[in-house]
């Protein structure tokens, strides 16, 4: 029997011939020795799981050890099966879990060229619906760069908001007006379950999130003043995940110049909050002397304060701790 131990040592040319080669059983064993590799051989015999894509009995395996590697691969578009990986991703006969596993992948690859097959998986209709993907899916495109994307998801944003108004007028309207109309706002629907409650108020925060990682600048400011709150926080978050000094300047100005507007000033501070907490434990030297610049120019004394505290946190890490990034 092959070991990790000994696989390390001289069985690694019979492990890749099992993977290629050996029935099921023996490959399904190879695959959970793959698990215990070490970066350098996995990276090795990265190029004998494709294969093993083809098989019902090895794709689940070889789909999430492939999932793993990801993070560590510098080059998606060479990424090993993509092809076989999208065309999983696509095929409706294929289990579901691949598919989730397939939708990951794509995900975190961040590809442009894979934007069609994700959308796809979300059938176009006229009002809002979701099926089973559609959260796995907005979170998959806030990271595939292109205008499909965004296009993609400011449009299911948009029919999300048409459709939560028609909930909030179907939940507001008096008993005497529901019977006039013989409807019954409790009545199931596709935007309501049995009880009255709205059904999507996970998509309101995924979209908003998904939106504001794909367009910052633009659309994920617009959306700090979108009419539904989740919108606004996913947006927020989105934002608060980025290092760029520039996009805070710009969110501290917007807040300044925007007084008559508390749902905006709101998110935008909660945006700038959780953007110095990323500052505290992702900046450098460089970024701690541009924060010390822009601080002295904000006028607003809850920001000034909230942000002398980040640059008290990096100065300790950068000076103390010697753990700062080099710029």
């Amino acid at each position: 029997m092959i070991t990790s131990k000994s696989l390390q040592a001289n069985h690694w040319p019979t492990f890749i011939t099992r993977l290629q080669q050996e029935d099921i059983a023996t490959q399904n064993q190879a695959l959970e020795l793959f698990e215990t590799l070490p970066p350098k051989l996995a990276f090795a015999a990265i190029s004998q799981l494709p294969p093993l894509l083809v098989a019902n009995e090895t794709r689940h395996k070889t789909l999430q050890l492939l999932r793993t590697i990801v993070p560590l691969w510098s080059k998606p578009d060479t990424f090993p099966g993509l092809a076989q990986i999208e065309a999983i991703l696509s095929d409706p006969q294929e289990e579901l879990a691949n598919r989730f596993i397939a939708l990951k992948i794509l995900g975190k690859l961040g590809l442009e060229t894979t934007a069609a097959s994700v959308i796809g998986l979300i059938e176009p209709t006229a009002e809002y619906t979701e099926n089973l993907f559609a959260l796995d899916v907005y979170a998959a495109l806030g990271n595939i760069p292109g205008s499909l994307s965004l296009e993609f998801l400011t449009e299911r944003l948009a029919k999300l908001d048409q459709a939560k108004q028609q909930w909030r007028h179907q939940r507001d309207q008096t008993e005497a007006s529901v019977k006039s109309t013989t409807t019954d706002p409790c009545q199931s629907s596709n935007i309501s379950d049995d009880k009255g409650k709205w059904l999507y108020p996970q998509a309101e925060f995924e979209l908003g999130y998904a939106i504001a990682r794909r367009d910052p600048r633009k659309s994920g400011i617009e959306l700090l003043e979108h009419n539904l709150a989740r919108v606004r926080n996913g947006a927020w978050v989105a934002l608060g995940e980025i290092k760029d000094v520039e996009l805070l300047k710009t969110l501290i100005q917007q807040r300044a110049d925007n007084p008559d507007k508390p749902h905006f000033r709101h998110a935008a501070y909660r945006a700038i909050d959780n953007m110095l907490i990323t500052f505290e434990y992702k900046g450098n030297k460089a970024d701690l002397a541009d924060l010390s610049k822009i601080k002295d120019l904000v006028k607003d004394p809850a920001t000034q304060d909230r942000m002398q505290w980040t640059i008290y946190q990096l100065k300790y890490r950068c000076e103390w701790l010697k753990s700062c990034e080099k710029p």
